[in-house]
């Protein structure tokens, strides 16, 4: 895909975005507990968080990050989200443990029925 200079606004309902949260999980029956809270703990580094952010163009929840971010990043971060917004989200509420197995049998029996 080429490379464009297009730059994005974002508007927010006056209701509010709706927001959610990526985030980190470590499986119950995973192998290196420890190795996993190592490579957490790593990313969310706030300067590590600001490579990833400044190579991917995706938002982090490092605290501290932003004065590390590449000035224009930043800058756009800053234009997307005012504080306004922010303080106006609405939240994706969290998903119960095992729902995406009772959504997944949902969605084949409605595929079967058809």
């Amino acid at each position: 895909m080429p490379k464009t200079n297009f730059r994005k606004n974002s508007d927010s309902p006056e209701s509010g975005a709706l927001g959610w949260i990526d985030t980190f999980a470590i499986p119950a029956k995973a192998k290196n507990v420890s190795a996993a809270y190592k490579w957490i703990n790593f990313v969310s580094k706030p300067e590590n968080a600001a490579l990833i952010t400044n190579s991917e163009k995706y938002g982090t929840a490092s605290k501290d990050a932003a004065k590390y971010l590449e000035a224009s990043i930043k800058a756009d971060f800053e234009r997307y989200f005012s504080e306004a917004d922010i303080d106006n989200i609405k939240w994706h509420p969290p998903v119960p443990a095992g729902f995406d197995r009772i959504e997944s049998k949902a969605l084949d029996r409605i595929k079967t029925a058809n």
